[in-house]
């Protein structure tokens, strides 16, 4: 029951996996910051993204646009 969600750090996509039928990562999000790092959710049903701002592995320059994103459920995507 439920899905698996995992961030796909170089692409800066949200993807997520029915452990019923794993075979098939189905896109969720993109989203406009790059280099998600962790996802978490509340007891809502919300997924905080943490999101580095940089999808360099070695940090590249300094980029200040690092954010924590919260998606609720019915949330419109844009």
């Amino acid at each position: 029951e439920g899905r698996y969600f995992f961030a796909d750090y170089c692409r800066s996509e949200l993807r997520w996996l029915d452990p019923a039928a794993p075979q098939q990562a189905h896109a969720f999000v993109r989203t406009l910051l790059p280099g998600p790092v962790d996802l978490r959710t509340s007891a809502a049903g919300e997924l905080f993204v943490l999101v580095r701002g940089a999808s360099l592995p070695t940090g590249g320059r300094h980029d200040p646009r690092g954010a924590l994103l919260r998606i609720a459920p019915g949330q419109p995507r844009h």
